[in-house]
């Protein structure tokens, strides 16, 4: 087949539970999140110009603290994370939230009902819920282009979009190659305008497009194994990416998707949610029943986080990692050995984030949770 079969044009205005189964931003951002919603800050319709609006309300009952996090109103739920300093926001949904990325201007997260969260100011605002294909089904993974200028969203019945920064624009990129499938996952590589990206599929299906401005030049679709379903995708380039599925089986290519082979995991005692990778001789893939395995290059070691599943992790060579699971912990990775850190929330974790000097550290989970710590300079 060719190597460029499809171009797809955004439709402008603007995880992972389902997976086995199937600082603040800048001012114009609140703007942005009342134009999307309705409010006054602008019409929400298609479109490439700068989206324009005044600053979201602030709501009535909220309460901050003098580092702009919000105080929970049910600390007893969360006492053993407030004692490593974790709080809880208060979120504008109570729908689940699956992944949380760390922009340039601070975290994103994605969720249930197309949720898509920035925090602004201090306080967490709905960018865009419904108003497009890419934002009207359930969102179950999130990605950052390396300059963290693009976020990349992807879920339920083939929903596909990015989120750009510099201009406040939601790109919608749904059902590229006319495939509706639900997305598990996202990955992208290079620089907002002309990255790479990717999309993995329950179906065992991976996607390839590239960005040229604002068309998308998709190609061939690749089923690496056969009957896998794929719960997460992660690229630490261009070239060099891994593949993730329910069945405990890792995928890896050197040559940006075009080719893949299976690395493990042998003996894994049961499904894959997650993998982070700061290299291929450093991954970590998280697993079922507290497992976090971890590749070399060459061989896997099993560690072990709890006895909970462990549904999602960040990893970096430099500055160790952090992964959350299904009953509330965080867990942080130091000396080869992931050891628990807190215990934030009586809910799943689905997702979490490094933070930084001006960002807080955010993991996010069932019903609308969304905890925060602040001081964490993990990202620089």
């Amino acid at each position: 087949m060719s190597d460029s079969d499809a171009t797809g044009d955004a439709s402008t205005a603007t995880r992972r539970s389902y997976l086995v189964a199937a600082g603040g931003a800048p001012a114009g951002l609140a703007g942005l999140a009342g134009c999307l919603d309705g409010g006054d800050g602008g019409d929400g319709g298609a479109g490439d110009a700068d989206a324009d609006g005044t600053a979201a309300a602030t709501r009535d009952d909220e309460k901050r603290t003098d580092v702009g996090s919000t105080t929970p109103d049910d600390s007893e739920s969360f006492a053993d994370g407030a004692e490593e300093g974790w709080t809880r926001a208060d979120p504008p949904t109570d729908a689940a939230l699956y992944d949380v990325v760390l922009s340039r201007e601070g975290p994103y997260v994605v969720g249930e009902g197309g949720a898509l969260l920035a925090r602004a100011n201090g306080l967490w605002e709905l960018v865009g819920q419904g108003d497009v294909a890419a934002t009207s089904n359930a969102l179950y993974g999130a990605a950052l282009t390396a300059d963290r200028r693009h976020v990349w969203f992807a879920g339920d019945a083939g929903a596909l979009g990015v989120f750009d920064l510099d201009t406040l624009t939601l790109r919608d990129y749904s059902a590229p190659m006319g495939m509706t499938s639900s997305w598990a996952d996202v990955a992208a590589a290079g620089a907002a305008g002309g990255e790479s990206v990717w999309v993995a599929n329950g179906s065992g299906q991976v996607l390839r497009g590239r960005l040229d401005g604002v068309a998308v030049d998709w190609f061939d679709v690749r089923k690496p194994g056969a009957g896998s379903s794929f719960t997460a995708a992660e690229f630490v380039d261009a070239d060099t990416g891994f593949l993730a599925t329910g069945a405990g089986t890792v995928f890896a290519t050197a040559d940006g998707g075009r080719n893949w082979r299976r690395i493990g995991i042998h003996g894994a005692g049961g499904a894959l949610f997650d993998v982070a990778a700061a290299g291929p001789g450093h991954v970590h893939v998280a697993g079922a029943g507290g497992d976090i395995y971890r590749y070399n290059g060459r061989t896997w070691t099993t560690l072990s986080a709890g006895d909970a599943d462990v549904n999602a992790l960040v990893f970096d060579a430099d500055r160790g990692g952090y992964a959350v699971d299904a009953a509330g912990a965080v867990y942080v990775y130091a000396a080869g050995e992931w050891d628990e850190h807190a215990r934030p929330a009586t809910d799943a974790l689905e997702g979490v984030a490094f933070g930084t000097a001006s960002s807080p550290q955010v993991a996010v989970g069932d019903d609308g949770t969304i905890v925060e710590r602040f001081g964490a300079t993990d990202d620089g």
